[in-house]
């Protein structure tokens, strides 16, 4: 009994350990566990920190890149600073990048669509620029070793508020770029992928050649028609004294009629000397009330202005020179180059990885790392405008659609312009406007590289391709210069585009800019002077013709017929602008135009009817005022500066089938797509949006055009609006124009606002009122403007087709150059191209790629 009793005894005191060993066992595991969860927790939000260092280094550095990527005045700044040039964000995004395995057809690229998208730039083969898109560009900061100069050093205060020690090293690089191409391969940009054709004359030089070192570098294809930049260096005028461009002779002159008798009765009475002094009197009183003489009409509607002494060698080599000290020294490898293997246009994505230390004790050894890699979505857009160097451009090509669907009415272009159409007159003004070119051709030796490359501002070029005889018919009045409104009748007086003698080729006077000369004489220049001739019978009697601008006479080569001075019939044209002194920078037209003008014959016949005694009449001499005019025609423009030499050679030089007249920059529809920024299916949600990009500007409500804006629609541009920035806005179709628009002149930064808006397969539409639009404009079917309407477009016209009946109201296009081109560089074919400020970056909203991947730093 006693034995089983310390039997049970001993089980119980067995079982009491074991449940005590049980519960000490529990209690461990809960103790573990608690240490461990507590262990857990503070790791975990040690990992958080370092995730959050790493996602605010991440957005910061994307920060300073979006706020450099466009900043011009930077840019012009480093040319101080060389070494630094290609470490900054604005040239990194503009260095110019091979198009893989260029040396194929565009749409076989490996990687490539077959529509030829997205073909993939070699961003890490070329020796050039390898180093500086593998690395990237990096900003390292330590919160131990801090630089409170560092780019990332804003975060000090969340770095700090971590505790122990932060170290974040971010790199930043374009991790793939892809070319911006057009879907059809055959479409080609002018300018950019193919070389342009020379500018005509001695001054084209200045746009076609530049030299760099010791190299001359040429741009441009096929020789000039008027023979002058075919040779080396080429032909220069080197001084134009603009004030005496015109002389001060009368453009009425009383008619010598002292020689004039007629018999009455039998009798000779001196009715010529009876009549020469009043009729002397009354020309000049005539003359000197309206200031008929060229010297003094120009000065009336110039002013003073118009005495200044232009040296355009002086102005050549100081262009020439400031171009050559603001190339970086990398692009000048690639002067010259015009194709489309090579490109600073590009879409792709940017990549930021930001690898964070974080030490939770430091100075314990203990560290959470972390790598956090963040892509978005960029573009690279060229907002220069179309054909930046031409006030006027008719492209007249169908080279520029790029798929059949865009030229849904089969046009063949090369369309032969019927320039007497509509009722309005057309009135292109080269010339920036006097005050503005007079201050710039007076500042340009002192202008440093900066102000120089923005605010150069110099006349526009014209152009009209087309392969055919186009006639434009030059105006004398286009009504009678009475009234207050005669000082606008005498700008609108082309009487100077007869006053220049013909360029002689050998030393004695050319009989003609083509053709026999006009007068019929070896003169070298066109009469204006009227002479009145006295004949007895003889109306074939040509006396000594005068030419004059245009009034009636039939066609050129017609018979003629009678002559009255009344006002014109046909549409007013003037490419010179008023008084046809606004020339283009070439001194000429680029195209197959020819100036029409009448070529008068002033008789003053007499019919002698004898005497008839029967009746006892005494005989007597019947003067009959007698005008015989002929319509004659010569190449358009001043005759001593002849866009072409022959017929022929005006025919094939602005051939519209070829690549090297399209106008500069005109991109297909595929490639303004892709390259916007901004992107809106209709009109009215353009309209709706305009309100978020609007700020507030010296006062104004301004709205921010920065790159590329695409509605894909009609643009309804229903108010006024007033714009800053460097950007395009493209309209797939029309164009309508229902307010006015103004600009912004310069930035904060003194940048110049460079702005158009393109109607890329469509009208650009002025509704019924006067409008001024301040924008470089393009119009692939043309411009229409209605009856009673003033148009004004202060920048630059540019247009595909060109219906001149749907100028029923007034044109002005005002050439303003520094607005029209990004800069200097953007002016100078060879490296035009290649000039950063023309191009524009932006980041898309939405992250394309975030995640935390696992870190390969030590």
């Amino acid at each position: 009994m006693q034995q089983r009793y310390k039997r049970k005894s001993g089980s119980a005191y067995l079982m009491a350990l074991g449940v005590l060993a049980v519960l000490v066992l529990v209690g461990i595991a809960i103790s573990r566990i608690t240490m461990s969860g507590r262990w857990s927790t503070v790791f975990s939000s040690h990992e958080k920190h370092a995730e959050e260092c790493a996602e605010s280094a991440a957005n910061l550095t994307f920060k300073i890149v979006k706020d450099n990527m466009n900043d011009y005045s930077a840019f012009w700044e480093l040319f101080s600073k060389p070494d630094k040039l290609l470490r900054s964000w604005f040239m990194y995004f503009r260095l110019p990048a091979p198009v893989a395995a260029a040396y194929v057809d565009p749409v076989s690229f490996e990687n490539a669509k077959a529509n030829g998208i997205d073909v993939q730039l070699d961003l890490f083969n070329n020796v050039l620029f390898k180093p500086l898109y593998e690395d990237g560009i990096v900003y390292v900061y330590d919160t131990v070793s801090e630089d409170p100069e560092a780019p990332l050093a804003p975060l000090k205060g969340m770095f700090d508020a971590r505790g122990g020690r932060v170290r974040v090293v971010c790199t930043a690089r374009i991790k793939k770029a892809f070319a911006i191409l057009a879907d059809n391969p055959d479409f080609m940009v002018g300018g950019v992928e193919v070389p342009l054709r020379k500018v005509t004359g001695f001054l084209g030089s200045i746009y076609d050649k530049i030299k760099i070192g010791a190299a001359d570098v040429v741009s441009g294809i096929n020789k000039d028609p008027t023979g002058e930049n075919s040779g080396e260096g080429g032909f220069q005028m080197p001084n134009i004294d603009v004030i005496k461009f015109l002389p001060d002779t009368p453009l009425l002159k009383a008619p010598d009629i002292s020689g004039i008798t007629i018999i009455v009765q039998g009798v000779p009475v001196p009715v010529g000397i009876i009549l020469q002094k009043p009729v002397d009197a009354i020309f000049n009183k005539i003359s000197s009330q309206f200031g008929l003489t060229p010297q003094k009409i120009a000065k009336k509607i110039f002013g003073d202005k118009l005495q200044f002494h232009i040296d355009f060698k002086a102005i050549n080599e100081r262009i020439e020179s400031a171009i050559q000290n603001c190339i970086p020294e990398f692009l000048r490898a690639f002067a010259g180059n015009v194709t489309f293997d090579v490109t600073v246009e590009k879409q792709g994505f940017f990549e930021v990885v930001a690898e964070v230390e974080y030490y939770p004790h430091y100075p314990e050894e203990t560290v959470i790392k972390k790598k956090l890699v963040m892509h978005r979505e960029f573009r690279v857009a060229d907002i220069q405008p179309i054909a930046s160097d031409y006030t006027f451009f008719i492209a007249n090509s169908k080279l520029l659609y790029e798929k059949s669907l865009e030229n849904f009415d089969s046009w063949q272009g090369d369309d032969q312009i019927n320039w007497d159409e509509g009722g309005g007159t057309l009135v292109i003004h080269n010339m920036p406007s006097f005050t503005s070119l007079f201050d710039t051709v007076k500042n340009i030796f002192s202008f440093n590289i900066k102000d120089l490359a923005r605010k150069l501002q110099l006349p526009g070029l014209v152009r009209v391709n087309g392969t055919k005889e186009m006639l434009i018919k030059l105006t004398l009045f286009d009504k009678w210069p009475f009234g207050s409104d005669a000082l606008e009748v005498f700008k609108r007086m082309e009487i100077v585009a007869l006053l220049t003698p013909h360029k002689s080729d050998s030393g004695y006077p050319k009989t003609a800019c083509s053709g026999d000369h006009p007068s019929e004489h070896a003169d070298d220049k066109h009469n204006v002077i009227p002479n009145l001739k006295s004949v007895r019978y003889n109306f074939w009697d040509k006396g000594k013709p005068f030419d004059w601008p245009y009034f009636g006479g039939g066609k050129p080569g017609d018979i003629g017929n009678y002559w009255l001075p009344i006002p014109p019939r046909f549409a007013s044209n003037l490419l010179f602008g008023h008084l046809f002194m606004e020339f283009p920078f070439s001194m000429r037209v680029e195209g197959y135009l020819k100036k029409v003008y009448s070529h008068i014959s002033l008789l003053l016949v007499k019919i002698y009817i004898p005497p008839i005694p029967i009746i006892g009449f005494a005989g007597l001499d019947i003067p009959i005022p007698w005008f015989w005019v002929k319509a004659k025609k010569e190449p358009y423009g001043y005759c001593m500066f002849p866009p072409y030499k022959s017929d022929d050679e005006a025919k094939a030089a602005w051939n519209p089938n070829d690549k090297g007249n399209l106008p500069a920059n005109t991109y297909s529809p595929t490639q303004y797509l892709k390259k916007a920024s901004y992107f809106y299916p209709t009109s009215r949600d353009f309209n709706r949006d305009i309100e978020n990009r609007v700020i507030d500007y010296k006062g104004k409500r301004t709205f921010i055009c920065d790159g590329v804006t695409f509605i894909n629609d009609s643009l309804w541009l229903e108010d006024d609006l007033h714009v800053m920035g460097r950007g395009i806005i493209v309209a797939a179709a029309n164009v309508h124009l229902k307010g006015n628009i103004t600009k912004e002149e310069f930035d904060a930064n003194g940048n110049a606002t460079v702005f158009s808006i393109v109607a890329r397969n469509g009208w650009i539409a002025n509704h019924y009122g006067n409008r001024e639009i301040h924008a470089c404009l393009f119009g692939d079917k043309g411009i229409s403007n209605p009856i009673g309407a003033t148009m004004k477009v202060y920048g630059n016209l540019v247009l595909n087709r060109f219906d001149r009946k749907e100028l029923k109201g007034d044109l002005h296009v005002y050439y303003q150059s520094n607005h029209c081109r990004s800069s200097l560089l953007s002016m100078i074919r060879p490296v035009a191209k290649w000039d950063p400020t023309r191009y524009y970056v932006t980041f898309s909203a939405q992250t394309a790629y975030f995640k935390f991947e696992k870190t390969d730093r030590n």
